[in-house]
């Protein structure tokens, strides 16, 4: 089976990008490995690349800016969602002053507007997307709190380390009538290789 990316047109919705976490447990991953979404109580979750850049200025005048690297960042806000992994996750690390391994995460980001096909049969998408996994650690500015009345808010910084490892993710569950391309499943698995999944 041969396998391609079909890019879907048009303007990307919020949605057509995916922020999935699980904690780092330090052990080497083989196989398929589980995330879990930022999504379910979270209102913001923007990614920030923060480029690194090189400039020279020469003597004659004139000067070069050269990229070196990325410090990729998802600063993220939203309310407390008891239940959510992601959600439980990064209030446990907030209200236990994580720090160091402690804050350590690994990061997987998908790109919903770019789709496996097999080359059989182009027309029809796979329900794999592809994505990049890395190193993380979160940086909580908000564990909890807010007046009496107010939700519970939960805010920090998920900050990306190490390299990036292209490869394929698959969200779980069926389509729906309201999410028929399954852009919104809380949790999904990660593979290097496209058969793991």
């Amino acid at each position: 089976m041969a396998i391609t990316i079909m890019k879907k047109h048009g303007a990307q919705a919020r949605e057509a990008r995916g922020l999935y976490l699980v904690k780092a447990s330090g052990a080497a991953v083989t196989g398929a490995q589980a995330f879990y979404r930022i999504g379910r109580g979270f209102s913001d979750a923007n990614e920030q690349m923060n480029p690194q850049t090189k400039q020279a200025n020469y003597i004659d005048g004139r000067s070069n800016s050269v990229t070196t690297g990325f410090q990729e960042s998802w600063p993220i806000s939203g309310e407390r969602y008891v239940g959510d992994y992601a959600n439980d996750l990064l209030a446990r690390m907030a209200e236990s002053r994580a720090k160091g391994a402690d804050a350590g995460l690994i990061m997987v980001t998908v790109n919903f507007f770019e789709e496996a096909v097999d080359d059989s049969d182009p027309d029809v998408g796979l329900g794999i997307y592809r994505a990049f996994r890395q190193g993380a650690s979160y940086s909580p500015e908000s564990g909890g709190g807010g007046a009496a009345t107010d939700s519970v808010t939960i805010s920090g910084t998920v900050n990306g380390s190490g390299v990036q490892v292209e490869g394929w993710f698959k969200p779980n569950g069926a389509p729906t009538a309201d999410d028929p391309e399954l852009v919104l499943r809380d949790m999904g698995l990660f593979s290097t290789d496209i058969t793991d999944l």
